[in-house]
């Protein structure tokens, strides 16, 4: 068994997650269980093993390249093949050039081929003429006129028979066997290395040919003849199982007749050449001591949704391979559940992070310990919700700021909540709420509302009576008063974004401050009390001297002020004093026509 590092790079802009697949080449390399489960962040890379075997008691040499894929669900997102190729120069290792009957233990028969020729290539009598061991085999070939069909030279410093790469030539020879029972073909194969210019082509060119037993045929043979790249001796390896009972001695003549025929193009491929053929009784394999390899992952249907989350129900798929077993035996167990015989995927239906356990075991009782695979669920959306806010009718004004998102989600947690459509204008209005969690679900919400515009009917009208009054009937200070109210309402009433009770106020305000205008003192009745004053005066008589004295006084400068010019007079009315004396026509005057009207 060999393990193949496979470097993943993701230069994508998001995380992958799949497993390296070895891919199995037929009759050389077979792949074991997928990688475990990667992911591969963005821009970023792993080294992944991925085991491969072959070799074995009865496998072919191995001169090759290892292949593999990185696989999602199914869908292949990268490959390559190995720059550096196993190589497996068959069960005696490499160069074994030990020859003779005894070359294999327990070997019960032995052809030495090509021990007969000159030496030379070609078909001529000579040089395809049988050796000693190949005529007590009763060695037989394809002889043709016109066309070479076979030969024999010395090749990786051991004698050899060959077929010529031409379609249908072949060679053959008889061995003895046990009648009914397997029997094992151990042969060793040459390769032309002799010349830096045969290199490629052997690295390049497999051999691929027949072997017939009694015109059974009893293996295909294909393979790539092992070779480190340098000029010399190549030699390798390999063993034929023989138990097809047609094989077997039907005849029962105690021997069967092996042959290798090449069958293609000419020079397709490379032919047979052989050096050694020994033959033995079959046994059980060597002892396995090589545990199996096994992988889970979500199956290829499975849903993938952000961060490694999966969004639907799945099943889990375990898969194991073993070098000789090829059924190993596999228990699994999820979350806290009892290991059981896995008989298929698991399913995995609920929502959080689960954990399968899994082992395999082979027949010969090696096991992988046991393994894990974590995935996480999260098949729910997410949970919209506003934060507080007013439903119905809002007034123009009165709208509060945008409503809080107070979304949840029970599993992955929210990752992005957005609103769009918050409003404070007059007319209806929709927010619709999208909230996003950790593993790609969605879900959306809406919360309606209308504004409508404030009534300023009855601001108006008290602005327009307002408008109506006349300045000069009042004094300066309430007038003043006032118009300061009235300029803040009309603001109020010229422009947006002021709520009703500002509104409402605002009428309040200017109702008001009209009712707490003050009117202006009138010239004419004061100067008809001075005149009654006046008359008075003259009959004082009765009176005490400091009311009469009081009189005269407040007489005296109530003339002054009638004196005076009358706007100055009136002046002195609107600029009154805090207190304001009443008059007997119920008028209110300040200033100095005030006072002095309040002595008279």
């Amino acid at each position: 068994m060999w393990t193949a590092t496979a470097k993943v790079r993701n230069n994508g802009p998001t995380a992958v997650t799949g497993q390296v697949v070895a891919q199995s080449v037929d009759g050389v390399l077979e792949a074991g269980a997928p990688s475990k489960l990667v992911t591969v962040p963005a821009g970023g890379s792993l080294d992944v093993p991925v085991t491969v075997h072959g070799g074995g008691k009865y496998w072919m040499p191995i001169m090759q390249s290892v292949s593999v894929k990185f696989v999602d669900r199914g869908s292949v997102l990268a490959t390559a093949t190995s720059g550096t190729r196993i190589k497996w120069y068959g069960p005696q290792g490499q160069s074994w050039k030990t020859t003779g009957a005894n070359a294999v233990a327990d070997a019960t028969d032995f052809v030495d081929f090509g021990d007969g020729g000159t030496g030379s290539t070609g078909n001529s009598a000579g040089n395809v003429k049988p050796g000693p061991t190949e005529l007590a085999h009763n060695l037989k070939w394809n002889y043709r006129s016109t066309t070479p069909v076979g030969g024999t030279n010395t090749e990786g410093g051991l004698t050899r028979r060959f077929t010529w790469a031409r379609d249908g030539s072949w060679f053959s020879a008889d061995v003895a066997v046990t009648s009914g029972e397997p029997f094992v073909l151990s042969l060793r194969e040459t390769a032309d290395t002799s010349a830096p210019v045969t290199l490629p082509v052997v690295q390049s060119r497999p051999k691929q040919y027949k072997i017939l037993v009694d015109d059974v045929v009893v293996r295909q043979v294909k393979y790539l003849m092992p070779n480190e790249g340098v000029v010399g001796d190549t030699l390798s390896n390999y063993q034929v199982r023989v138990d097809d009972p047609a094989a077997l001695d039907a005849d029962n003549d105690g021997k069967v007749t092996v042959k290798f025929r090449y069958d293609g193009g000419d020079d397709a491929t490379y032919d047979p050449s052989l050096t050694d053929l020994w033959v033995s009784e079959a046994t059980d394999p060597a002892t396995d001591d090589i545990a199996p390899t096994v992988s889970a992952a979500p199956a290829d249907s499975t849903v993938y949704g952000n961060n490694g989350w999966i969004t639907e129900a799945t099943t889990l798929v375990v898969k194991a391979v073993d070098n000789a077993d090829p059924s190993p035996s596999v228990t699994v167990a999820l979350d806290d559940a009892t290991s059981a015989p896995y008989a298929g995927p698991v399913p995995v239906d609920s929502d959080g992070t689960h954990v399968l356990r899994y082992s395999a075991t082979d027949a010969s009782s090696n096991t992988t310990g046991e393994q894990t695979l974590t995935v996480k669920v999260d098949s729910t959306k997410p949970v919209p919700e506003f934060g507080t806010w007013p439903t119905g009718v809002i007034r123009d004004g009165e709208v509060p700021a945008e409503p809080a998102c107070e979304a949840t989600d029970a599993t992955s947690g929210v990752a992005s909540c957005v609103q769009k459509g918050y409003s404070k204008s007059v007319g209806a209005h929709t927010i619709t709420q999208t909230v996003v969690d950790n593993a790609g679900n969605q879900a959306s919400a809406t919360l309606s509302y209308v504004v409508v515009a404030v009534d300023k009917t009855a601001l108006g009208l008290a602005l327009l009576e307002s408008s109506a009054l006349d300045a000069g009937d009042y004094t300066t200070s309430t007038w003043s008063a006032m118009q300061a109210v009235v300029d803040d309402a009309q603001e109020a009433f010229d422009n947006e974004g002021f709520s009703q009770a500002t509104v409402d106020a605002a009428v309040e305000s200017v109702n008001d401050a009209v009712e707490a205008l003050e009117k202006r003192g009138d010239p004419a009745a004061f100067n008809t009390l001075i005149a009654a004053a006046e008359a008075l005066s003259g009959k004082l008589d009765g009176f005490t001297d400091a009311s009469a004295d009081a009189l005269r006084t407040a007489l005296a400068e109530a003339k002054t002020v009638d004196l005076a010019d009358q706007t100055q007079a009136q002046r002195g009315c609107d600029g009154g004093a805090a207190v304001s004396p009443e008059r007997t026509d119920g008028q209110a005057c300040d200033g100095r026509q005030g006072r002095a009207a309040a002595r008279l």
